[in-house]
C-alpha cells in the first residue's frame, strides 16, 4: 500500500525535481550543455537517496532487497533500523548481513522474535569477540544460539560449565565435540549423570 500511494501522487517526480533544483541552483554560470547535464545528473544521485527510503517501506521483499543492494555499505544506522523493524524476516537477514557493529548483532540476537534471524545474528559476531559470546552463551535461554555460541567459544571451562548446567542432547553434544583439556574430559567421565557425556569424554 505505501508504494503504491507513493506512486500515484506526483510527489516522487516533484522530489525529482526539486532535487534538481537544490543541485543546480548553486550555479551562477552555464557554460554548455555538458556542464547542464553533469549537475542535473548530480541532482538525480541526490533524489535517489528519497526512492530508496519509499522503496524500503514496501511490502514486497524483492523490491525492498533491490533497494537494500543500492545502499551505501558504511550506513550502519539505516541497516540497523530495517534489520530490527523490517517485518519481513528475509529482509531483516539480509540488513544483518550489512552490519558489522557487534552491539547491534548483539541485540538482535538476543531480542528478535525470530530464532533463525537470532541465530543468523550470533554466527555474524566475529570469534574474537569472547567476552560477548560467553556471555551469551551463559545467559540465553534460546538453545540454538546457545550452541551456535559453544562453536564460537574457546574458554574450555565455560563450556564444561554450559554442559554441567543443560540436560539438552543438542547442547551435551557440542560440549563434548568441543573439549579437549583432558583433565575436564576425566571429570565428565566420572561424574556426568548423563551417560552419553560419560561415554563420549
Amino acid at each position: 500500500k505505501s508504494i503504491r500511494k507513493s506512486l500515484s501522487s506526483t510527489n516522487p517526480i516533484e522530489s525529482l525535481n526539486s532535487g534538481i533544483r537544490n543541485v543546480t541552483k548553486r550555479v551562477k554560470r552555464w557554460k554548455n550543455s555538458e556542464m547542464v547535464m553533469r549537475w542535473v545528473y548530480t541532482g538525480i544521485i541526490e533524489s535517489e537517496k528519497n526512492f530508496r527510503k519509499i522503496a524500503l517501506e514496501s511490502k514486497n521483499r524483492t523490491i525492498v532487497l533491490n533497494a537494500l543492494d543500492k545502499i551505501e555499505k558504511d550506513d550502519e544506522t539505516l541497516f540497523k533500523d530495517i534489520a530490527e523493524n523490517n517485518p519481513d524476516k528475509n529482509v531483516r537477514t539480509e540488513a544483518i548481513n550489512r552490519i558489522t557493529d557487534i552491539n547491534t548483532l548483539r541485540s538482535i540476537a538476543k531480542n528478535d522474535e525470530n530464532d533463525k534471524v537470532r541465530a543468523y545474528a550470533m554466527g555474524k559476531i566475529p570469534t574474537e569477540n569472547q567476552d560477548l559470546i560467553k556471555d551469551i552463551a551463559l545467559n540465553t535461554k534460546d538453545k540454538d544460539i546457545k550452541i551456535i555460541a559453544m562453536e564460537k567459544l574457546e574458554d574450555q571451562n565455560t563450556i564444561a560449565q554450559i554442559l554441567k548446567e543443560s540436560d539438552d542432547k543438542s547442547i551435551h553434544t557440542t560440549a563434548v565435540g568441543k573439549i579437549t583439556d583432558p583433565k575436564i574430559l576425566e571429570d565428565l567421565a566420572k561424574n556426568n549423570p548423563d551417560k552419553f557425556v560419560r561415554r563420549e569424554s
